[in-house]
């Protein structure tokens, strides 16, 4: 079963603390004569993302038991309600680099995460056009991309 965001910590980025990016999924072919092909890659694609958090000393420490411990410094999946549409979606840590920490004043911290959501884990109620993952199985490239493997 996937871990879950925990509920003890703040749910949602501080304003203006939430970015994300759709990746690039398209490829093109230029052949020797004629106009360059277009088309699709795939079509599930992840969705890197940025976001801030604000935590109190005592929230920082869950969140970090969270990453270090039940994520096993975040390279296992978790579940995580998405800020601005509220559907829940399957999420992972970037490869690239671990969650930044800054102390911004007495007892609060600020923490920024990459984080990846996954293509096609949103919305755990069953909406038509995603997929509903429990136990994700994927395999993550060298681009820091990632596969979904069919059972």
């Amino acid at each position: 079963m996937t871990a879950v965001f925990p509920a003890t910590i703040p749910q949602s980025p501080i304003y203006g603390g939430f970015t994300e990016q759709r990746q690039r999924n398209v490829t093109s072919f230029s052949p020797e004569v004629g106009t360059p092909k277009i088309r699709r890659k795939s079509t599930a694609v992840c969705v890197p993302c940025i976001a801030v958090f604000e935590f109190s000393d005592a929230q920082l420490a869950v969140f970090n038991t969270f990453y270090e411990t039940t994520l096993l410094d975040g390279t296992l999946p978790f579940t995580w309600v998405h800020p601005r549409t509220a559907d829940t979606f399957i999420w992972m840590f970037s490869v690239e680099e671990a969650p930044q920490t800054e102390a911004t004043g007495s007892n609060l911290n600020r923490v920024t995460c990459k984080i990846i959501r996954l293509p096609g884990s949103g919305i755990f109620g069953g909406v038509a056009g995603h997929l509903q993952i429990e136990d994700a199985s994927f395999v993550l490239l060298e681009d820091s991309s990632f596969m979904l493997l069919e059972n």
